[in-house]
């Protein structure tokens, strides 16, 4: 499966920009052997989208697994698909200026983010746990 998973993530990979998760979704069409994979699969899409979101409250990647989750969501609906496609494209710019804002950055910089970064995650934990725990 581990094997499936890496063959799959290499041809996302080689797909063009803006274009990716709709081939995704008609490789995806072509491949599923059983009509019951696509409700399960919408199942655990809107799943790690939900604990995803949930987890937009908490210190922890709540976009990552909202993604990963809007992904299993796209390989079963064109339109969410496309709209993923069209995400990419506006966020791909964002994404490639900050990497070299961060490149550029000298080592003090680097540390005083991983610092404040680090902080933040420990303030959201704490008034979380403050919140959630002691109420």
């Amino acid at each position: 499966m581990l094997k499936k998973l890496k063959h799959q993530w290499r041809a996302v990979q080689k797909s063009k920009p803006g274009t990716r998760f709709q081939a995704r979704y008609e490789a995806r069409k072509k491949d599923r052997a059983s009509p019951l994979w696509k409700p399960l699969y919408v199942i655990l899409g809107l799943a790690l989208v939900i604990v995803g979101f949930a987890m937009l409250a908490f210190p922890g990647p709540g976009l990552v697994v909202g993604f990963i989750g809007a992904a299993v969501l796209g390989q079963e609906s064109l339109l969410v698909a496309r709209a993923l496609d069209r995400l990419e494209l506006k966020v791909r710019p964002l994404v490639n200026w900050a990497l070299k804002a961060w490149e550029r950055a000298s080592g003090v910089a680097r540390t005083a983010i991983v610092i404040l970064a680090g902080s933040a995650a420990a303030g959201a934990g704490w008034a979380t746990y403050n919140t959630l725990i002691t109420g």
